[in-house]
């Protein structure tokens, strides 16, 4: 994101709007070009009120102000210091100062993620009206219901790096989900192997998981199944023994008579 608006220069490939073009050096020749970014983290100055911070963007008022109120803050004073607002808010007026400017590309880094419940069922119907309107929306999230309901196709990006681009459709959570771990998904029934009194493994190796047979190391050759129980040594055996310990009576110590079970103590 801070590639496309000029933060960081880029080492390789090039930024075409609309079919042109754009050589982006800075945040604002991001900005001159219609790439408009929200960030994350607020970007308002915090020792400035509203409408100084808006004068530094040369972001117009009115309009500022209507995208306020449609994104569900009906009364904000344009004379309140920044640092005195509401996380929330300040993510709303972010979003509305980059609105009020029109951009041509508006990249949103993990809108919703501070907002409240109210707030994000506003964000989300305006920014759907955006790319309804021909703009278009760089919609970060690891949220994937919002991106099924937003976007149109998915980038999704490991290790930084580019790993596909797949079209938004019924069936492509797996899909993304696969490709965001690096590794194939194989379901398994839990009730299924409770049922056949097995014990339930994982297919997939984990560093640090241990062999359900022998428990060596994961690159085990006796067996490829991984058990999800064993993945800190001696978890069962301290498992097993907090179940039986209030049964039995523990062993006399230093000449003292044995302890009583809880069991007796209550009879």
């Amino acid at each position: 994101m801070k590639i496309l608006t000029g933060a960081i220069r880029a080492d390789a490939g090039r930024i075409l709007i609309r079919g042109e073009t754009r050589d982006v050096r800075s945040p604002a020749a991001a900005r001159r070009a219609g790439l408009l970014p929200v960030y994350q983290e607020p970007a308002l100055i915090p020792d400035l009120d509203v409408r100084s911070n808006l004068r530094l963007t040369g972001t117009p008022v009115e309009p500022f102000r209507a995208w306020v109120r449609e994104l569900g803050i009906p009364n904000l004073d344009i004379r309140e210091t920044a640092r005195d607002i509401p996380l929330a808010v300040l993510r709303v007026l972010d979003l509305a100062r980059a609105l009020a400017v029109e951009p041509d590309v508006l990249l949103l880094d993990e809108m919703t993620a501070a907002l409240p419940a109210n707030l994000a069922e506003k964000v989300l119907e305006v920014v759907r009206r955006q790319g309804d309107s021909g703009r278009s929306v760089v919609f970060i999230s690891h949220r994937f219901v919002e991106i099924s309901a937003l976007c149109d196709r998915a980038t999704v990006l490991r290790d930084g790096a580019t790993v596909g681009v797949v079209d938004i459709g019924p069936g492509v959570e797996e899909k993304i989900v696969e490709m965001m771990l690096g590794a194939r998904i194989e379901k398994t029934s839990v009730a299924a192997a409770r049922m056949a009194n097995e014990t339930p493994v994982a297919k997939t190796a984990t560093r640090g998981f241990r062999c359900a047979t022998c428990s060596s190391a994961p690159n085990c050759t006796t067996s490829p199944s991984i058990s999800p129980t064993a993945r800190w040594p001696g978890s069962s055996r301290l498992r097993a023994r907090a179940r039986t310990s209030s049964s039995r009576r523990l062993p006399a110590r230093s000449g003292r008579p044995a302890a009583r079970s809880p069991s007796m103590v209550r009879r």
